[in-house]
């Protein structure tokens, strides 16, 4: 066979594949492309967008529907969520997010903002600073301040006068205090000096009795004379 039967019987179908691929690539590009309206003088081309989007809204909501009607129902979401499996696994996942979160340093409250704020931030802090410093000062130097401070102080005063000392104490300081009182008296009672100051005021007031001018009926206690 010649070159020139050759190519006699190739040609057709080679030429029809050639056709048939430029064809199918110009449709398959028309089913995406372009992406938006082509516009001349302001009339909007013929073919633009492509099929698909511009019928994107219409495909969006069918393929939305088919999904929900039979691939992923609201039974099946319901139940899957009702699972506790499916909950052990939600509550970990929230659970570790939460403690990362919590855990992370995130720095001073200016290190949060950008970068054209931060000079405000420190203006308004500054204001902020400032007026509640004044304000608490003039709130401590006010006449109201003063009768609250002097009520508060008088009625604490009043409730701790009230009470007898055994209410401050604990039971084992109590006794510990009481034994240690008791002991300090015994040994003030039992001391030499104790005696002597004794015999001194026991001898003065002898002494003065003896040298007394009054009679002894103003001298001594009247149950003593009866």
């Amino acid at each position: 066979m010649t070159p020139e039967q050759l190519l006699f019987y190739a040609a057709p179908p080679l030429v029809g594949a050639f056709i048939g691929y430029l064809t199918n690539t110009i449709a398959i590009r028309m089913l995406f492309r372009p992406l938006r309206p082509w516009r001349l003088l302001g009339v909007r081309l013929p073919l633009t967008p492509g099929v698909i989007p511009s019928k994107r809204e219409e495909l969006a909501r069918n393929i939305g529907h088919m999904v929900g009607s039979h691939l992923l129902t609201s039974e099946d979401v319901g139940r899957a969520l009702e699972r506790e499996r499916f909950r052990d696994e939600l509550r970990q996942a929230v659970g570790e997010k939460l403690r990362r979160f919590l855990d992370r340093d995130l720095g001073s409250l200016e290190s949060l903002l950008p970068d054209e704020f931060r000079s405000r931030f420190r203006d308004l802090v500054m204001l902020l600073n400032w007026k509640l410093t004044f304000t608490l000062f003039t709130y401590l130097e006010s006449a109201g301040f003063e009768a609250l401070v002097r009520e508060k102080i008088y009625n604490k005063s009043e409730e701790v006068l009230a009470r007898d000392l055994e209410s401050f104490l604990s039971p084992e300081r109590y006794e510990a205090m009481r034994g240690h009182v008791e002991e300090r008296i015994n040994t003030f009672l039992r001391s030499e000096d104790l005696g002597r100051a004794v015999a001194v005021f026991i001898d003065s007031k002898f002494e003065d009795l003896l040298t007394s001018q009054k009679p002894l009926r103003e001298i001594l206690p009247a149950d003593l004379v009866e």
